[in-house]
């Protein structure tokens, strides 16, 4: 067995069907989502427009000072592309708002950086509210295991319809949707620090670390998983007590156990 995601129609089709679904039971009039420029946030447009016209779709870019020129091309290309209107909105201001009157003027940088992801979604769910839609995520299932997302940001939506693909499928899924090809091969980026990559922060490329994933899934001991990929045991343990520390922005908040009955404990866990 290679341990390595394969992508096929059928994914493609699972997703679509759940969307629309969560749409239904929801009761909302479309969907809301943050177009980003990067493969992730395409493909997700991609796909709801296979589902719905682009009337029920809000297709929106929310750039700040950091924010890659290329990215807003590509973010107005994608959107062309799918013949939705992009909604822009520049979020400078909202920032320095909150670190006037916070009296935090220069934060650390992975601080600030998610703000930045934080207030993305709010304007997202404000838009999703006032339209009532759903706000869908564009994170996949790589950086979900990782933690390479923001808790209550980019990591906070109605639906994650790309969670369980790993980030390797999405670029395969990208290919056969017939995204523009720099966009698919653009290094990947949270486009919150300036020069920041997905893969220069984490270590490795998305490919080995998706083997790693993949063999972990399936409980392959580190030390075989290593060998079968021919990387060093630290570097498939890094990956997996990476995974492990990040559990916590994956579930729901701890609460303490007192009723009867506790939500995430013994009820609706």
């Amino acid at each position: 067995m290679k341990f390595e995601p394969k992508f096929n129609l059928d994914q493609l089709q699972i997703i679509k069907q759940f969307i629309a679904a969560k749409v239904i039971a929801a009761g909302a009039e479309g969907v809301v989502i943050g177009v980003s420029g990067g493969v992730d946030s395409a493909v997700v447009l991609k796909i709801v427009k296979l589902i719905y016209p682009a009337k029920k779709i809000s297709a929106v870019f929310l750039p700040e000072s950091t924010t890659p020129v290329q990215d807003a091309k590509d973010a107005h290309v994608i959107a062309k592309d799918c013949k939705i209107e992009l909604i822009e909105i520049e979020i400078d201001n909202i920032l320095k708002s909150y670190l006037n009157y916070t009296k935090f003027p220069k934060p650390e940088p992975i601080a600030l950086g998610n703000l930045k992801a934080r207030v993305r979604m709010s304007i997202l769910f404000l838009i999703a509210n006032t339209q009532n839609r759903l706000v869908l995520g564009t994170s996949n299932k790589s950086e979900l295991l990782l933690g390479y997302f923001t808790k209550y940001g980019d990591g906070a939506s109605d639906v994650a319809p790309l969670g369980d693909l790993f980030k390797t499928q999405v670029l395969k899924l990208a290919v056969y949707l017939k995204l523009p090809e720099n966009i698919v091969t653009k290094p990947p980026t949270a486009g919150l620090v300036a020069d920041q990559t997905d893969e220069g922060e984490l270590g490795l490329d998305y490919k080995t670390i998706d083997k790693i994933l993949f063999g972990l899934e399936r409980d392959i001991p580190s030390a075989k998983l290593a060998d079968i990929l021919g990387l060093e045991e630290n570097e498939v343990i890094s990956i997996k007590e990476r995974v492990e520390r990040n559990r916590h922005k994956r579930k729901f908040p701890k609460i303490p156990k007192i009723g009867l009955k506790t939500i995430g404990v013994d009820l609706y866990e």
